[in-house]
């Protein structure tokens, strides 16, 4: 964890008792003097191997070390017999550092409104890019492993937001519409750092709020009880709003069960008194529905029926089939305002049978999902010999089990999802290639958007999936050039846009693939490439000899050189037009002529270069350090752009300056 330190020693022996020379290899020991690791002894030296050499290993590890992939250390031993060559042996640690867990205060709530406040300690690693909050209803005991940061799928979190890594609160309002009735609600937060490095800190400790209070009817059950294109079924129940004040709201208290369409709310129930209803004429083997109940009630100053408050929305179960070679993968999901994944009642059941009329659906799995997630895939291990046969439709069915971590509801809260059929397939079933966007030039506004002094650039890359697939991440892959070598860039991506942060370059080219739950990757797509506004421009006069007192002036330097200001605040009035700085070159070659023709002054600049660099600087002397003449002179400069386009690569650029002295 960023911010201990690992310490420890390493020992070496050699079996014939030859003396032994140990070594270690790793960026670690490039970094800067206060934060690089250190061995001893250091230069190595040959050690007697019994008792066994030792080389000492020390690291203080600091928050800036958090990096998603591991650190490699490479160490090396080497013997010093008295005849034949030196033998040697190689080990290699892999050192992943990770962010500390954030600390989480006790939430507090307002009941009124449903809304939940929380907040944190400032997180101790502020190179931390951004916090995310995370919620679930009702408690999940997790503490992570060593190496296991960020959230745990299998936990059932939701993410709700990402706040900047300063911010150290967040007001959980459900975007505006309060939290659910009845729901004990449960928070942890996670650090992101950013990229190049990337990494994520271990998830919080959790923190619970009491259920919120139940003032209006809590849903509990959307099960599909049949499944057809016009005679499906759906059965909802709910329980009565059993915190509601009895004073204000004395009743007598009836419902209205309504299903949504769209953006609006069809009733499927007339106003009664029970807690129950079922829905038919549904189409539930293509559609997934979702429904509230209305609570109508007298008052204490009106006794005629009124509706007072709804429940929250619930959906059915939806089950997900993916076929693959000789195996079904099946998945499910439900938007319901308690947990389908609960930590006393971890087990949903899948059930399958045949495509044929009258056919029992057996129990072939009951599946942890807080170990595996939603999801299973059948292979056809349920009976000895079974196996899955690519010729047949196999039907499917899961029930769930669920609750809202609130005393006063009974759980588990049962669900089933509707019955899905497919046939395994003999070759595997990739999914579709993603198209990426092309960029959008904007050269026009780049000096705006950057300034002079920028060095750190961003592409934003987007992508889009031409076809509805069961697409659940995508790989994004990079090179230099569209024909060189893609490598991967990121992994595991979950939206369609990617910013490729931190780079000296936008010359880049991309390309992307989309991964399903089979984990089964498309083919790369088309590659899309973006490319540097590079900028060049020399001024057409300067005076090397101060000839206007003010020190200002006295090179000539192409635009956008701190020099070009001097230090005297009488130069403040030199050009500093962001849109004109010189960019994204590499090189310069610069040549001055006289009125003749005759050469007086050469130079190449390179980027980077400290000594020649792409200013040129030029002091108004000749190839001998002479003076020259106040005069018109004439000058040709080659040069050599950062971009991808060949033609584009080199820049002639012709031109006269009038020295003055």
């Amino acid at each position: 964890m960023a911010g201990t330190v690992l310490k420890t020693t390493i020992f070496g022996t050699d079996k014939e008792n030859h003396q032994v020379k140990m070594e270690a290899f790793s960026e670690l020991f490039e970094f800067s003097s206060a934060t690089k690791a250190t061995v001893q002894p250091f230069p190595a030296i040959f050690q007697p191997s019994n008792p066994p050499a030792q080389l000492k290993f020390n690291w203080n590890t600091e928050c800036d070390h958090v990096k998603d992939q591991p650190y490699q250390v490479i160490f090396k031993i080497t013997d010093d017999p008295s005849v034949g060559p030196p033998l040697t042996n190689f080990e290699t640690w892999r050192i992943n550092v990770v962010g500390p867990a954030p600390v989480l205060q006790s939430p507090t709530v307002d009941f009124a409104k449903r809304h939940v406040n929380l907040s944190w300690d400032s997180y101790q690693c502020q190179n931390a890019d951004i916090m995310q909050v995370w919620r679930k209803v009702d408690e999940s005991s997790f503490t992570p492993g060593l190496c296991e940061t960020g959230m745990p799928e299998s936990l059932g979190y939701t993410l709700i937001a990402t706040v900047p890594i300063s911010n150290t609160s967040y007001l959980d309002t459900n975007g505006g519409k309060g939290l659910s009735v009845g729901a004990k609600y449960c928070y942890r937060v996670v650090a992101i750092f950013p990229l190049p490095r990337g990494g994520e800190s271990y998830v919080s400790d959790e923190v619970c709020i009491d259920p919120i209070k139940a003032d209006a009817p809590v849903i509990t059950h959307v099960t599909v009880d049949k499944t057809g294109t016009n005679d499906g079924e759906i059965t909802v129940r709910w329980t009565p709003a059993f915190d509601i004040d009895p004073v204000q709201f004395p009743g007598p208290k009836q419902y209205v069960l309504q299903r949504v369409s769209g953006e609006t709310y069809i009733n499927e129930s007339p106003q009664f008194d029970g807690t129950s209803f079922t829905v038919s004429g549904l189409n539930t083997r293509d559609r997934q529905y979702f429904f509230r109940v209305v609570l109508y009630s007298g008052t204490a100053s009106n006794a005629a029926l009124q509706p007072i408050d709804t429940s929250s929305l619930a959906s059915s179960v939806w089950l997900d089939l993916d076929p693959q070679k000789g195996k079904i993968d099946l998945n499910w999901r439900a938007d319901v305002p308690w947990s389908i994944q609960l930590q006393d009642f971890p087990t949903h059941d899948v059930f399958r049978g045949p495509e044929s009329p009258g056919s029992n659906l057996i129990l072939i799995e009951s599946v942890n999902v807080i170990q595996n997630g939603l999801n299973y895939s059948d292979q056809g291990k349920f009976a000895p010999g079974d196996t899955l046969n690519g010729t047949l439709k196999y039907c499917y069915r899961v029930l769930t089990r669920g609750g809202y971590g609130n005393p006063a509801i009974d759980e588990p809260l049962i669900n089933y999802s509707q019955i899905n059929c497919a046939q395994s397939s003999i070759e595997k079933v990739m999914p579709c290639t993603p198209a990426i966007e092309p960029f959008v030039s904007s050269c026009e506004d780049f000096g705006k958007n950057y300034g002079c002094d920028a060095s750190n650039f961003t592409n934003i890359v987007r992508w889009s999936v031409p076809c509805k697939q069961d697409v659940i991440s995508y790989n994004l892959y990079v090179a230099s050039s569209a024909e060189g070598t893609y490598t991967l860039l990121a992994s595991n991506i979950i939206d369609t846009v990617y910013e490729d942060k931190n780079l000296s370059s936008l010359a880049r080219c991309y390309k992307v693939t989309s991964v399903n739950r089979s984990n089964n990757e498309s083919e790369l797509s088309e590659p899309v490439c973006n490319d540097n506004c590079p900028y060049y421009e020399l001024p057409n006069v300067f005076s090397p000899g101060n000839v206007d007192g003010k020190n200002c002036n006295e090179l000539f330097s192409a635009f956008g050189v701190t020099l070009n200001l001097g230090e005297n605040p009488g130069c403040l009035e030199a050009d500093t037009d962001q849109s004109r700085c010189a960019r994204f070159v590499q090189q310069v070659d610069f040549t001055v002529y006289n009125r003749w023709g005759i050469r007086v002054y050469h130079y190449i600049g390179r980027r980077g270069d400290d000594n020649n660099n792409i200013y040129i600087n030029w002091n108004g002397r000749d190839e001998k350090g002479s003076e020259l003449a106040t005069a018109v002179y004439y000058y040709k400069a080659e040069v050599t752009m950062d971009v991808m386009n060949p033609a584009e690569k080199v820049k002639l650029i012709k031109g006269w300056v009038h020295l003055v002295r």
